[in-house]
């Protein structure tokens, strides 16, 4: 028997590895209380100025589906899953859906920068300092927390070199060579 309060798991997306971790944990929580799961895409508002509404909603809901087909491999059939789209900072946007006690936040985290923390840290620090219900911030993979994005993407292009073997691989000889 589910003893957890139902409430709403709450959750941003930016497109980030930290944040399809937080997907999955999101979705996982959410089916554990058997609550729904609402996805905020939150937009600067200097980045949305020239579009309609419906421009904006279409936008985010091929962003929020294509990070459920990388994150999972598509959209989860047996959760209630909503989007909510926002015109503003992403830490006040999330803090505006989860008003209720039994609602949970969860967010994507990120390492600290040697100068400051990344957007990510500061948004959880943020929704950490005024929510009124839980909030979860989830690690990012091992490979986001390794390096800085130009070493993970040179470390990437190795290892797909060695995995694809193209640098080494020989040619293919010529089968009709010495056949008359």
């Amino acid at each position: 028997m589910n003893m957890l309060p139902a409430g709403r798991v709450v959750i941003g997306l930016d497109g980030s590895l930290a944040a399809y971790s937080a997907l999955r944990y999101a979705v996982a929580e959410a089916r554990r209380r058997g609550a729904v799961l609402i996805v905020v895409r939150a937009y600067a508002p200097a980045a949305v100025r020239e579009m309609h509404d419906a421009t904006l909603t279409r936008e985010a809901v091929d962003e929020v589906g294509q990070a459920f087909a990388e994150a999972m491999g598509a959209m989860p059939r047996d959760l209630d899953v909503r989007l909510l789209t926002r015109v503003g900072e992403p830490g006040p946007s999330l803090i505006a859906v989860a008003d209720g006690e039994a609602d949970l936040i969860v967010i994507g985290g990120s390492r600290p920068d040697r100068f400051r923390w990344r957007r990510a840290g500061r948004i959880a620090a943020y929704c950490a300092a005024r929510a009124s219900c839980p909030v979860v911030v989830v690690p990012p993979p091992g490979l986001a927390r390794s390096g800085r994005p130009r070493q993970l993407e040179r470390a990437a292009a190795r290892y797909a070199e060695q995995f694809l073997n193209v640098t080494e691989s020989p040619r293919p000889r010529d089968r009709t060579e010495g056949v008359s």
